[in-house]
C-alpha cells in the first residue's frame, strides 16, 4: 500500500510542477514524496523487514516457472515511480524527459563504468564520467550529466 502512496504523491508532485504551482507547494509535496520513498522498498535492509521480496514474480517457487501473471505490486510500483524520478515519460507516443524529481546527490562523484545488455543481447560496458547517471530503458542506454 505504500508503494501505491508514493506513486499517486508522485503524480500530485509531476502535476503541480507541470501547473507551475507555487514554490512552497511543491516543496512540501517533494519532501511528502521523499519521505514516503526512504521508507519503503529497496531503500531498507532485509533485516528490517525480514526476508522482503523484491523479485517480479516474489510466490513462484524455485524451479517452478513463473506461477503468477505479472509483477507483484510494490515491484511495478517502485519501478513505475524511480521512471518517473527519472524524469522519463511517454507522452503522445513519443519518449520525453524531464528529470525534475531527480536529486543531484544520485549522480556518480567519480567516473564508474555502467554494464548494460544491448538490443541485441550483448553485455556492453559504457564509461561514465564523473557528476553523471546512468541508466536503459527499452535496453538503450540513457546518460545524464549535470554541467552548467
Amino acid at each position: 500500500m505504500v508503494s501505491k502512496l508514493q506513486f499517486a504523491v508522485q503524480e500530485c508532485c509531476l502535476s503541480a510542477i507541470e501547473e507551475q504551482a507555487s514554490e512552497e507547494t511543491i516543496g512540501r509535496l517533494l519532501e511528502h514524496y521523499y519521505e514516503i520513498n526512504e521508507g519503503i522498498g529497496v531503500h531498507k535492509p532485509p533485516q528490517l523487514y525480514g526476508a522482503f521480496p523484491t523479485d517480479p514474480y516474489s510466490h513462484t517457487p524455485a524451479g517452478k516457472g513463473a506461477q503468477q501473471p505479472g509483477m507483484t505490486g510494490q515491484v511495478k510500483e517502485d519501478i513505475l515511480s524511480r521512471f518517473g524520478e527519472l524524469g522519463v515519460f511517454v507522452k503522445k507516443g513519443r519518449l520525453q524527459f524531464h528529470p525534475v524529481l531527480l536529486r543531484k546527490d544520485e549522480f556518480s562523484k567519480a567516473t564508474n563504468n555502467y554494464h548494460f545488455v544491448n538490443i541485441d543481447g550483448t553485455e556492453q560496458t559504457i564509461k561514465v564520467a564523473e557528476r553523471s547517471l546512468a541508466f536503459s530503458y527499452c535496453q538503450i542506454p540513457i546518460i545524464y550529466q549535470i554541467s552548467e
